[in-house]
């Protein structure tokens, strides 16, 4: 055979066995191994150990696969410590090992397996058994390489798997996903240890939650308390608000990128720890400024198991530092017991603290106070907790601001505090605890006075639960207004200027970013408020202010415009959370001695449009349109009212209004010698002002209309009920759109005018009484049939009158049929090109 064919023949052999090695292996079920390999995994291990589809593999590395590895956990929950699925995970074989006759396993290869840590109440963990099982077996290190009698250790790893967490049988929600585990013996008793790992809730959906790494290294020893560790954990990049989800279920609202660091050393019953953490951009979720709040805290703590071996106890010391520029936030503290019922000590200790510091992260943690918000000064002192077996958490301490300032556009001047500023700390009546009694922990803002007009007293306390503030004492306005705007409230955007007396109270809750609500009682020495679209400050010269909650009243006040003389007196209440309004749903009584339509236009910048309220023209936009939108309700009363050359008395009326709506209702007074009732809605909600009336008046003289109008129409008494309707976008249009009907009746009467134009000397028409229905359109007053009683009989009249105050009567019946007109007069109302209506939305 020649060599050619030898090679040939050689190649086509190890071809062969390489396809074997492909395809034989995967189909060489080794059953009556897995009892074997199960029985040798359960004696190493000290649990019952199950394997499942055992099966043969050659290549890359001699070994075999198997499914469902399960490690029973009987003491400690009825599921196992760790379980794979249906995916095949791999045991290669050291080759050096197939010489000798003995197999030994190089390394074990896991894949999507479940790892379940179970803590019992007395603090034992479930691997506590199988670390002191892996001490009691002698093992060689994983990468020696001359063989001995003792089996090298496995390297081990664990790929894409999860480790959950139980505490007795309770399964915690939290749990490590996408789990990278590795473990070998790296030297002849130390074992090394890898993890990776994504934190998650099972319960919630919880984005950005970073990475945890563990690396370090434990050592043999007879017992798993004893048995000495190293290791280095980091979560890098998580957000504040993954954190607490994980750790407590739901999001608590603030955002920041941590990283966190920390070595443990020592042993399970006595180690130290040192932790360094981080927060950048440390904010409210709802807050986004220009400048960044960044916290960096290191700690150095020692954990340890104290007591006999049946009443072990354990205890946490611990020192945290947290710089904030050239001072230091230090805690000191101890936790005993840790478990259901731990007893806690901890001790905060401030070491000049600069102000401007704590106003920067209020800045992140309240949205509404001013950007610019800057301050001064340094804060000292300490801060005791300690707490726990039963007992109630008792503060004691105190601390101390000193030389603080408050700067910020909005403060003119600057906001100076006392030279001392003392918070003291104390703690709950134990007697009340024990008597199941609402006392808890405080803290006690000693009060201070400040310069807000007078000496302003300020004082609060501070609780677990919530925060409260006192100021009481004299105040300027506008000064009070720049304070609560500079600390995050939302008063009016006016210029309210004068002095009064005030005690207010602004409390709120710590936990959902709740609103603080500020309640006051305040007395009105003097108030000039500016108000849009009026054409001078309102001026007020006595009142009573109360904020309650969400509502306002404001009793006894006299207030009035000086330069147009008008004066009033009334009441107001309503809401201050309205969308749109600084306030809503108003109630008011408002009372007035005098009431000019002059001095009411030049109050609302209206020029005169030549036919009186509502009927104005402006070249403007109207700016007191807002008090159309404001919804309210209440009452007015004039005791005598001028528009134009008409006068009336002790003028009553419900007024409502709202979106652009304002309904007049229940309108009655004292006018041309009779008694008026009757109602006005008007609705400037849309492109034009529409108007609709309808009304009566008794007794109306008309001697007082002729002095009225000017003009001699005639004599006696008039009863009228009326209904009106208009609209348009000017005082002309409105006019040109009059339409209405009526009834009247004309008493002991007579008509000014001429039989006929050439019977200029013909006397007025008198009667006993005229009456009848008539309509309003195209700018007349249509007479249709209308009845007149007199001494020469009973007469039909028909006719119009015209708003320019022409009218011309068609009289007949009686055996007489005559013409009237009336004599020329001036028009009044204005032509349709006048200027625009205001609008009043």
């Amino acid at each position: 055979m020649s060599l050619k064919n030898k090679r040939t023949r050689l190649y086509a052999a190890i071809a062969i066995v390489v396809l074997l090695a492909f395809a034989v292996p995967p189909f060489i079920n080794l059953s009556h191994f897995r009892s074997i390999l199960s029985e040798s995994l359960s004696r190493s291990l000290g649990r019952q150990v199950n394997v499942q589809d055992v099966r043969l593999r050659l290549l890359p590395l001699p070994g075999f696969t198997f499914r469902q590895l399960r490690i029973s956990d009987d003491d400690f929950s009825a599921e196992p410590i760790l379980q794979t699925g249906s995916e095949a995970s791999v045991a290669t074989l050291r080759l050096t090992s197939l010489w000798r006759g003995r197999l030994e396993i190089a390394s074990i290869s896991l894949t999507q397996a479940s790892l379940n840590l179970v803590r019992t109440s007395e603090g034992h963990w479930n691997i506590e058994r199988l670390i002191n099982r892996a001490a009691q077996v002698p093992s060689a290190p994983t990468s020696k390489k001359q063989p001995e009698r003792r089996a090298r250790f496995p390297y081990i790893e664990v790929t894409e798997s999860r480790i959950n967490f139980k505490v007795g049988p309770e399964k915690k929600p939290f749990a490590l996903a996408d789990a990278e585990f590795a473990l070998w013996l790296a030297a002849e008793n130390r074992w090394n240890v890898r993890l990776k790992a994504i934190p998650l809730r099972a319960d919630q959906n919880v984005s950005d939650t970073g990475a945890v790494k563990v690396s370090g290294s434990f050592d043999r020893a007879a017992q798993f308390a004893e048995t000495p560790f190293h290791l280095q954990v980091s979560w890098q990049h998580p957000e504040v608000n993954a954190i607490t989800q994980i750790i407590r279920g739901h999001d608590p609202g603030w955002r920041g990128s941590t990283d966190l660091v920390a070595e443990l050393k020592g042993t399970p019953a006595d180690f130290s720890a040192k932790l360094e953490a981080g927060i950048d951009e440390f904010r409210r979720y709802d807050i986004a400024r220009n400048s960044s709040f960044d916290v960096r805290v290191s700690c150095e703590e020692r954990f340890r198991v104290e007591g006999a071996d049946d009443h072990p106890g354990n205890r946490l010391d611990f020192n945290c530092k947290a710089p904030f520029n050239s001072g230091m936030v230090t805690a000191l503290g101890t936790v005993s017991h840790l478990g259901n019922s731990p007893e806690y000590s901890v001790r905060l200790v401030a070491n000049d603290v600069p102000v401007s510091r704590l106003v920067r992260g209020l800045l992140h943690a309240k949205s509404t106070l001013p950007d610019d918000l800057s301050g001064e000064g340094s804060i000292s002192g300490s801060w005791l907790i300690t707490g726990g077996s039963g007992l109630p958490v008792a503060w004691s301490g105190h601390l101390t601001a000193t030389n603080g300032i408050l700067r910020s556009r909005d403060l003119e001047p600057a906001l100076i505090f006392p030279p001392a500023v003392t918070v003291d700390f104390e703690p709950a009546d134990a007697s009340a605890f024990k008597s199941q009694q609402p006392s808890i922990s405080r803290a006690v803002l000693e009060p201070f006075a400040m310069d807000l007009g007078g000496n302003t007293t300020i004082s609060g306390t501070f609780t677990p639960n919530n925060y409260h503030f006192d100021v009481n004492g004299p105040v300027e306005w506008k000064r009070l207004l720049q304070v609560a705007r500079a600390i995050g409230l939302h008063p009016p955007p006016t210029d309210l200027r004068g002095t009064g007396l005030l005690s207010a109270q602004y409390a709120g809750e710590w936990r959902h970013f709740a609103a603080p609500a500020v309640s006051a009682q305040a007395q009105v020495r003097s108030a000039m408020l500016s108000l849009r679209g009026f054409s001078e400050p309102l001026h007020l010269t006595a009142g009573k202010l109360t904020l309650d909650g969400a509502g306002f009243r404001v009793e006894q006040v006299t207030a009035s415009f000086p330069k147009r003389k008008l004066e009033f007196a009334g009441s107001l209440s309503g809401s201050r959370q309205c969308e749109g309004h600084l306030v809503c749903d108003l109630a008011f009584s408002l009372r007035a001695d005098e009431l000019k339509e002059s001095s009411l236009r030049e109050l609302l910048t209206i020029p005169n449009s030549g036919i009186g309220l509502p009927f104005f023209a402006s070249s403007r936009q109207f700016q007191a349109d807002w008090l159309l939108d404001v919804s309210s309700r209440g009452t007015v009363s004039v005791r005598r009212l001028f528009v134009q050359n008409l006068r009336a008395s002790n003028v009553a009326a419900q007024l409502q209004t709202g979106a652009g709506k304002a309904l007049v209702s229940q309108w009655t007074g004292d006018v041309l010698g009779g008694k008026y009732t009757g109602e006005m809605a008007l609705d400037a909600s849309g492109p034009q002002l529409s108007i609709t009336s309808a009304g009566s008046i008794q007794g109306m003289r008309l001697e007082q209309v002729n002095a009225a109008l000017d003009q001699r129409i005639g004599a006696g008494t008039l009863d009228c009920n009326y209904q009106l309707q208009m609209a348009g976008a000017d005082a002309g249009k409105i006019a040109q759109s009059v339409l209405g009907s009526g009834i009247f009746t004309w008493h002991n009467g007579s008509v000014e005018g001429a039989a006929d134009q050439a019977d200029a000397g013909s006397q007025p028409l008198t009667f006993t009484s005229w009456s009848g229905h008539f309509v309003i359109a195209k700018q007349r007053i249509a007479l249709e049939r209308t009845r007149m009683v007199s001494t020469s009989g009973t007469r039909e009249i028909s006719g119009e009158a015209a708003f320019d105050r022409q009218w011309r009567l068609k009289l007949a019946g009686a055996g007489d049929e005559r013409n009237l007109a009336s004599a020329p007069a001036a028009a009044v109302v204005p032509s349709p090109q006048q200027a625009k209506l205001d609008q009043a939305r």
